[in-house]
């Protein structure tokens, strides 16, 4: 009987000391009989009772747990607690984890450029002197940023910077200009992409001629590309995108008494380009408050006339082509208006063209001379097909407007597009196209790209309607010669 006493004090003590059921259960087996009675008398109410009190007691105690973050700062105890954490660690270190590794990879292009710099000096602009890359075609490669503002507006903008040419160790590198000369805003014409003007003849001429005085051109999208420019629907979004592009993206210039100011705002338009830039004009000078900083100081219209009873107060150069004589007659009756009406004593002038050209048998040679694919013999060869397809005579004269010869002048050009894409395969591109450039074009302006060097030429040759860069360099010095005082910035754009 004894020993059934001492059997049954030890059981209760191994019990307290272990509230887990299995464990009890486990002791019990290895027991006597009398402590297996003993557990059958007690066990399975005490062991629940006091499992379930020492869960409970754990409970409490964690719950009274606090969590922290840091050694000082304690987001709330138990679960709770444990998940403000987990929230405050994926909000603050894991954004900040992310950041590390951005800086890092900064730190390690601008390491990588640094050495490039030391060990070529020519790693200053990426190219030699004339951007000329890939078999010396002229690089006019641009930046295609498309710019939105709040809440709907949105339209596509192709920037390319001023670079000037510097002499470094005997070698001629490019270095961009941290304060350009002015800001040129290109509008093309109907039925042309704004991509054209860095790879058509013409346009290429404008934009480095542009480029090499120091100025940023950039090509604006109409809303739609193949369409005219519409005012109701293409007015404001320029404006908007302009002023936008202007406060985002330009760094001001220093005067010399150290104020900030923006560079000088130009505006040229060809044809339609030229209406849409002139109703700019008349806004601007109506609205200046409105429209400040995109206000133009000088403009370039092509090719087109001005719209009857529309004034405004720009400096302006038409550039006309002779064979147009009703636009020539238009714009010289409404100069003597606008001059009048003038308040600022804007100047206004007009550029002629010099009239219709001959095609010789080297004319593609020499407009696209920094294209080693357009061989003299290749220039020959198509001279020959425009005299054989009747387009022009024997002395290069065009028989006729070449619109009207639309069918036979795509033969042509798919033609030899087609003998060049057989011999060399890839490694062909448009005639004044660089492969950088060609990157960076879309689908339907690389087949554009394709057909244009010839349509645009035999237009210009015909003389009557068509963007031209004859007499551009005039115009740069026009534009430049009419700078307007610009107003003192109070904080510097960023």
């Amino acid at each position: 009987m004894q020993h059934a006493d001492r059997a049954e004090i030890a059981l209760t003590r191994i019990l307290q000391e272990n509230p887990y059921p299995q464990a009890s259960q486990n002791m019990s087996t290895n027991g006597s009989e009398s402590s297996g009675l003993h557990q059958r008398q007690t066990g399975p109410t005490t062991a629940s009772a006091q499992t379930s009190t020492h869960t409970t007691t754990n409970k409490r105690k964690y719950q009274n747990i606090p969590f922290y973050i840091l050694p000082c700062i304690s987001f709330g105890t138990g679960e709770v607690g444990r998940s403000n954490v987990k929230t405050i660690f994926a909000l603050i270190f894991v954004p900040l984890f992310l950041l590390f590794f951005f800086l890092l990879d900064d730190l390690g292009r601008g390491v990588t450029k640094n050495m490039k710099i030391r060990s070529n000096v020519n790693y200053l602009s990426g190219k030699k002197s004339g951007s000329m890359v890939g078999g010396g075609v002229k690089n006019l490669v641009f930046q295609r940023e498309t710019l939105n503002v709040w809440p709907q507006i949105q339209r596509e903008t192709l920037v390319r910077n001023p670079e000037i040419s510097i002499k470094i160790r005997g070698q001629d590198v490019e270095a961009m200009m941290k304060c350009p000369r002015g800001i040129l805003f290109l509008f093309h014409g109907c039925g042309r992409y704004a991509a054209s003007f860095y790879y058509s003849p013409q346009g290429r001429h404008i934009i480095s001629t542009a480029n090499e005085s120091g100025m940023i051109t950039i090509a604006v999208e109409k809303g739609q590309e193949l369409g005219c420019w519409d005012s109701a629907k293409d007015l404001d979004v320029v404006h908007s995108i302009a002023k936008k592009y202007l406060k985002s993206r330009v760094k001001s210039c220093v005067n010399e008494d150290g104020t900030h100011v923006y560079p000088p705002i130009f505006g040229f338009g060809a044809s339609s380009g030229g209406t849409f830039v002139e109703e700019l004009a008349s806004q601007m000078s109506a609205m200046r408050d409105k429209y400040e900083p995109f206000v133009f100081d000088a403009i370039n219209i092509q090719i087109m006339g001005p719209t009857p009873g529309r004034r405004w107060d720009v400096p302006t150069v038409f550039t006309l082509m002779n064979g147009d004589q009703r636009t020539k007659a238009a714009v010289e009756e409404v100069i003597p208006v606008l001059q009048s009406s003038s308040q600022s004593g804007a100047p206004f002038k007009v550029l002629t063209t010099s009239g219709r050209k001959n095609i010789n048998n080297l004319h593609f040679a020499f407009t696209f001379r920094d294209d080693t694919q357009m061989t003299p013999e290749l220039s020959t060869e198509i001279y020959r097909d425009l005299v054989g397809y009747g387009i022009i005579d024997s002395t290069g004269a065009l028989k006729e407007n070449p619109r009207n010869r639309k069918s036979d002048i795509d033969m042509i050009w798919q033609k030899h597009l087609n003998d060049r894409l057989e011999a060399h395969g890839k490694d062909v591109t448009p005639f004044g196209v660089s492969k950088k450039l060609m990157q960076r074009l879309k689908k339907e302006e690389l087949e554009d790209a394709n057909s244009i060097w010839l349509i645009e030429e035999l237009n210009v040759a015909w003389d009557e309607h068509e963007i031209t860069a004859e007499h551009f360099e005039e115009v740069i010095t026009f534009l430049l010669d009419n700078v307007s005082q610009k107003p003192a910035l109070q904080v510097p754009p960023t």
